[in-house]
């Protein structure tokens, strides 16, 4: 279904300045940032929408809702996961691989109250007030990298609890250090002056003849020849570099006015 919706990157910007204007999305009030949701989701398969509501960029870094993990590896023709056990204190995922269309078991992922409350995690309100939500999302996003990365084409699966979000029954982060885009700084232009109409670089304002007249008054001639003279020694002084640059800065200078 997403590749009837995301066929190109004009495809990816119009539904990504879209939602970004919507103002739904806390972590994407800006298109760029919406289009790296969108194509992260894209490459799982996922369409726009889910790639929006189940992909958050946290401290610079995609967190995967536990849902669209699960979805990911339920629907991938070689991966499975059954749940064996799960309540408020244990949630027991076992994995399978399908191997010449029979399926085995590969491994399981096993995440308990006592292996948060060894990691510290029972600090964060998530786990206070979800703790299922917490230990199945926990378990899905470790068996996704241990069994099944290739699913996620190698890239890394956390959930927005694990990268220190603070999230809701359903996954929807509630409070997280959320990356705003920071623009582009203007290149910093360099100082120029003019003189007869002819705009030239601050730097050669300074370099002068052994008369002390200075290079961007001499003639085109005397220019030329000081240029034609720099160019031809095998070596120059910092101070001869330094001429030569001036001289052809000033020639071209003039032929762009």
């Amino acid at each position: 279904m997403s590749e009837l919706i995301i066929r190109n990157m004009d495809d990816v910007g119009r539904a990504a300045k879209a939602m970004a204007v919507s103002n739904y999305f806390a972590d994407a009030k800006d298109a760029h940032q919406a289009v790296v949701k969108i194509l992260a989701g894209h490459e799982m398969g996922f369409g726009a929408f889910a790639s929006m509501t189940g992909i958050h960029i946290i401290s610079g870094k995609p967190a995967i809702g536990s849902n669209l993990i699960a979805a990911a590896i339920k629907r991938h023709p070689l991966y499975n996961f059954k749940v064996a056990k799960f309540d408020d204190k244990v949630c027991h995922l076992d994995f399978y691989e399908n191997w010449d269309g029979k399926w085995e078991k590969i491994g399981e992922s096993i995440f308990t109250m006592t292996d948060a409350q060894t990691a510290g995690l029972l600090n964060n309100p998530s786990w206070k007030k979800y703790p299922k939500n917490m230990l199945y999302a926990r378990a899905i996003s470790n068996g996704a990298r241990w069994y099944c990365p290739d699913v996620f084409g190698g890239a890394p699966t956390y959930t927005p609890e694990e990268l220190g979000a603070t999230v809701d029954e359903d996954e929807n982060v509630i409070d997280a250090e959320i990356v705003e885009p920071h623009p582009e700084p203007e290149p910093e232009q360099p100082a120029t002056f003019e003189f007869e109409g002819v705009t030239y670089s601050e730097k050669v304002k300074a370099v002068c003849n052994s008369d002390g007249t200075p290079y961007y008054m001499l003639s085109d001639d005397e220019l030329s020849k000081r240029f034609n003279y720099y160019e031809q020694k095998d070596s120059l002084t910092e101070e001869e570099n330094l001429k030569h640059r001036a001289a052809k800065h000033c020639l071209k200078a003039r032929s762009a006015a």
